[in-house]
């Protein structure tokens, strides 16, 4: 008795202690977002960016120009980018007023419609919310540009933070492999340790790299959509479903439903909002079905299950930057389970053979990876 009760104690310490530990390991990543969710931002830009960095390198050019050269290369970028955007998401904004009033008007004849249409008892009333939006409106006494100016410059704030650690890493990524590797008790747990991190450093890469590729390809396609269709600004509605399908299973159907929204509310026939639904549909389909599988791949090999828990996590932690962060971290975090015994049953339990077959076929982002920078 006495054996066995003892071991049942030992069991019942030890989860206790895990729990524990998990537990407090939650509660520091949800009081230390500030920190912590630039920190991970900062890592996977920085895996991004690795391979352009070392190629100057390469060519005899110095570590610390080589780093400024490709952070000026990115600045332009996103900078193209939002000159690119900016002048229809001005111009939707100014309009936003408008919108308002058509959303209300059309609540309103709703209820109006339902009142003359069923004898009820107790007649609908347009709610209270409502009618004290619409006196908002009235009045202007809000301020959405303001607000949309402040948001706007927090955003670019964080992206600030995020390029900052990115240099950081990038700069003392020696340092911080040998730091990492220093964990390991002998020889092979430090080689392990090392190959872990270069390991983490490809998937991160990979993944984000498909991610990007996959949401050019699917902006190309919606907008060619609602051009054809005859939306108004189709490269910002048909780039928005395509930048949220970064937040997987949900990101895409709330950024076509924007569109649709906006084709219900500003088009007199039905033709348009339709037409719209069945454009994303059809988007849907093929990201699914064709362009996830063969751009992004199966190379993280992650149980959905345990994906999507990750990401419900992610959000109640970290909110939209968690369901954005989930994903890549957790496929680096596999990695190092993997190579860390006691954690072993862990890259098991939310790993997934369904793409077992995948392992040697060769993901697209690798190959163009390899083929632009000349390493994996």
């Amino acid at each position: 008795m006495e054996p066995g009760n003892a071991q049942s104690r030992y069991f019942l310490t030890s989860l206790s202690l895990k729990i524990f530990l998990i537990g407090s390991i939650c509660l520091l990543l949800y009081f230390g977002k500030s920190i912590f969710i630039p920190l991970s931002a900062g890592l996977l830009l920085s895996f991004i960016l690795l391979p352009a960095v070392r190629l100057l390198e390469k060519k005899g050019i110095n570590p610390s120009v080589s780093i400024a050269l490709v952070i000026v290369l990115l600045v332009s970028v996103l900078g193209t980018i939002l000159y690119l955007y900016g002048n229809q998401i001005v111009t939707i904004i100014k309009e936003f007023e408008s919108f308002q009033k058509k959303l209300f008007n059309t609540v309103s004849d709703v209820v109006n419609f339902i009142n003359s249409q069923f004898d009820l008892k107790n007649k609908l009333e347009t709610p209270e919310v409502i009618r004290e939006a619409k006196e908002l409106i009235k009045k202007g006494d809000y301020d959405l540009v303001g607000t949309v100016v402040k948001k706007v410059l927090t955003s670019l704030g964080n992206v600030l933070i995020i390029i900052v650690f990115a240099i950081l890493f990038l700069s003392y990524r020696k340092g911080l492999k040998k730091a990492i590797k220093s964990f390991g008790a002998g020889f092979k747990e430090k080689e392990d340790l090392g190959i872990a991190v270069n390991e983490a450093s490809t998937v991160g890469r990979n993944y984000v790299l498909g991610v990007m590729l996959l949401i050019v390809v699917l902006t190309a396609l919606n907008t060619t959509g609602l051009l054809i269709i005859g939306i108004d600004y189709p490269l910002f509605f048909g780039f928005l479903p395509a930048a949220l399908s970064i937040i997987p299973y949900f990101g895409s159907i709330i950024g076509a439903s924007v569109a649709v929204i906006y084709a219900f509310f500003n088009y007199d026939s039905m033709f348009y909002p339709l037409s719209v639904i069945g454009l994303f549909w059809l988007s849907q389909i093929l990201e699914s079905n064709y362009l996830n599988p063969k751009i992004v791949g199966g190379n993280l090999k992650i149980n959905i299950l345990f994906v999507i828990i990750f990401l419900l996590t992610g959000q109640m932690l970290w909110g939209l930057p968690g369901l954005i962060l989930a994903v890549p971290l957790m496929a680096i975090f596999k990695i190092f389970c993997q190579h860390f015994p006691p954690l072993k049953p862990v890259a098991l339990l939310i790993g997934s053979e369904v793409h077992e077959k995948s392992v040697d076929q060769p993901n697209i982002v690798i190959k163009f990876v390899k083929k632009l920078f000349k390493q994996g």
